[in-house]
């Protein structure tokens, strides 16, 4: 095939094209289940917030997201003094000891915003 031809052309855009929809026939149309859970809109259930608190204690990744610590320590933050009744200030004190500095850096955050520090 000539490169300049515009079969060739046709061609390349199809490869192209089916080679999307077979990455779209590779994900579930429900989506990816994760073994841990992603910080979603922030509430203030008990449980919710017991889940963020445990996200702390061990780096992971999950999807795009490198380090799961550092949204929750977030969603806590927004969440703000209600947190400190479930242990959330001393997961973030350890996790403001990371070497880390955006870990550390939102641990620091969220520890100025749950104990009521503007």
């Amino acid at each position: 095939m000539q490169p300049n031809s515009s079969f060739y052309r046709l061609f390349r855009s199809l490869g192209f094209a089916a080679s999307l929809l077979a990455l779209l026939a590779i994900v579930p149309a429900s989506g990816c289940k994760r073994k841990y859970p992603t910080p979603g809109p922030v509430d203030k259930d008990p449980e919710r917030i017991k889940e963020l608190v445990k996200q702390l204690a061990k780096k992971k990744q999950v999807g795009f997201i490198k380090d799961l610590r550092i949204p929750s320590a977030d969603a806590l933050a927004e969440i703000g003094p209600d947190a400190a009744e479930f242990g959330a200030i001393p997961a973030l004190e350890k996790m403001a000891a990371d070497k880390d500095p955006i870990a550390k850096e939102a641990a620091q955050k969220a520890l100025a915003k749950i104990k009521g520090a503007p």
